[in-house]
């Protein structure tokens, strides 16, 4: 897998300027894979990782599993 991939599978919040400082490479050609991965459906979405313990649900204060 390429190291731009591996890199935004691991944080899809690393921008495209510190991609290209870890791998020493142009921010402008981290762009133009990132785009290019986009456009081809290398990359299908962005995901965000919800920490649920630390979400409070208004209508569930109380849980147990029984």
């Amino acid at each position: 897998m390429d190291e731009i991939l591996e890199i935004l599978q691991k944080d899809a919040r690393t921008t495209p300027e510190e991609i290209a400082k870890m791998l020493k490479k142009k921010p402008q050609d981290v762009k133009k894979a990132i785009a290019k991965y986009e456009k081809e459906g290398a990359i299908l979405k962005y995901k965000a990782v919800i920490n649920k313990d630390l979400i409070k649900d208004e209508d569930s204060s109380v849980r147990a599993l029984i």
